[in-house]
Protein backbone atom coordinates (compact mmCIF):
# COMPACT_ATOMS: atom_id res chain seq x y z
CA UNK A 1 0.00 0.00 0.00
CA UNK A 2 2.96 2.58 0.63
CA UNK A 3 4.17 1.95 -2.84
CA UNK A 4 0.91 2.92 -4.45
CA UNK A 5 1.03 6.52 -2.31
CA UNK A 6 -2.22 8.40 -3.59
CA UNK A 7 -3.25 6.35 -6.00
CA UNK A 8 -7.34 6.19 -6.29
CA UNK A 9 -6.43 2.10 -6.77
CA UNK A 10 -4.75 2.21 -3.39
CA UNK A 11 -7.13 -0.39 -0.91
CA UNK A 12 -6.04 2.35 2.15
CA UNK A 13 -7.73 5.05 -0.15
CA UNK A 14 -10.97 3.29 -0.83
CA UNK A 15 -11.47 2.09 2.43
CA UNK A 16 -11.12 5.71 4.03
CA UNK A 17 -13.37 6.43 0.79
CA UNK A 18 -16.11 4.21 1.96
CA UNK A 19 -15.63 5.29 5.68
CA UNK A 20 -16.77 8.97 4.51
CA UNK A 21 -19.32 7.55 2.64
CA UNK A 22 -20.57 5.04 5.83
CA UNK A 23 -19.76 7.96 8.16
CA UNK A 24 -20.96 11.37 7.42
CA UNK A 25 -23.00 10.39 4.55
CA UNK A 26 -20.35 11.71 1.58
CA UNK A 27 -20.19 9.77 -1.40
CA UNK A 28 -16.73 9.63 -1.44
CA UNK A 29 -16.51 5.46 -2.69
CA UNK A 30 -19.06 6.34 -5.61
CA UNK A 31 -17.13 9.16 -6.57
CA UNK A 32 -13.68 6.86 -6.58
CA UNK A 33 -15.16 4.15 -7.86
CA UNK A 34 -16.36 6.30 -11.39
CA UNK A 35 -12.63 7.75 -11.48
CA UNK A 36 -11.20 4.47 -11.43
CA UNK A 37 -13.97 3.29 -13.86
CA UNK A 38 -12.93 6.02 -16.45
CA UNK A 39 -9.54 5.32 -16.12
CA UNK A 40 -9.95 1.57 -16.98
CA UNK A 41 -11.91 2.90 -19.84
CA UNK A 42 -9.16 4.92 -21.60
CA UNK A 43 -6.25 1.90 -21.70
CA UNK A 44 -5.39 0.65 -24.47
CA UNK A 45 -6.12 -2.75 -23.86
CA UNK A 46 -9.87 -1.85 -23.47
CA UNK A 47 -12.05 -2.96 -26.08
CA UNK A 48 -14.59 0.19 -27.54
CA UNK A 49 -17.98 -1.71 -25.78
CA UNK A 50 -15.88 -2.41 -22.54
CA UNK A 51 -14.48 1.34 -22.50
CA UNK A 52 -18.53 2.62 -23.24
CA UNK A 53 -19.65 -0.01 -20.34
CA UNK A 54 -17.45 1.50 -18.11
CA UNK A 55 -17.85 5.07 -18.40
CA UNK A 56 -22.28 4.33 -18.00
CA UNK A 57 -20.77 2.73 -14.72
CA UNK A 58 -20.40 -1.04 -14.66
CA UNK A 59 -17.89 -2.21 -12.98
CA UNK A 60 -14.03 -3.44 -14.48
CA UNK A 61 -15.20 -7.00 -13.13
CA UNK A 62 -19.02 -6.94 -15.06
CA UNK A 63 -17.16 -6.20 -18.81
CA UNK A 64 -14.86 -9.08 -17.80
CA UNK A 65 -11.24 -6.88 -17.54
CA UNK A 66 -9.16 -8.94 -15.11
CA UNK A 67 -7.86 -6.07 -12.83
CA UNK A 68 -5.56 -8.42 -10.75
CA UNK A 69 -3.32 -9.10 -14.21
CA UNK A 70 -3.00 -5.31 -14.48
CA UNK A 71 -2.16 -4.76 -11.04
CA UNK A 72 0.13 -7.12 -10.38
CA UNK A 73 2.36 -6.44 -13.85
CA UNK A 74 1.98 -2.67 -12.22
CA UNK A 75 2.96 -3.34 -8.75
CA UNK A 76 6.49 -5.39 -7.54
CA UNK A 77 6.40 -6.08 -4.03
CA UNK A 78 9.87 -5.97 -2.50
CA UNK A 79 11.14 -8.92 -0.13
CA UNK A 80 8.29 -11.84 -0.88
CA UNK A 81 9.91 -14.44 -2.40
CA UNK A 82 8.53 -18.30 -3.41
CA UNK A 83 9.58 -20.96 -1.55
CA UNK A 84 10.35 -24.01 -3.08
CA UNK A 85 8.70 -27.25 -2.00
CA UNK A 86 11.05 -30.01 -2.37
CA UNK A 87 9.13 -33.69 -2.79
CA UNK A 88 9.84 -36.21 0.08
CA UNK A 89 10.29 -39.71 -1.23
CA UNK A 90 8.94 -42.40 1.00
CA UNK A 91 12.16 -45.40 1.30
CA UNK A 92 10.61 -48.98 1.29
CA UNK A 93 13.23 -51.54 3.07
Amino acid sequence: MKDLGLDSRNPAIVAGAEALSFGINLPADRALKKINNLRYAFEEETAWWQSVALALGWSPYDVNIDTFKKEESRIKTKGLKKKKIKKKTIKKK
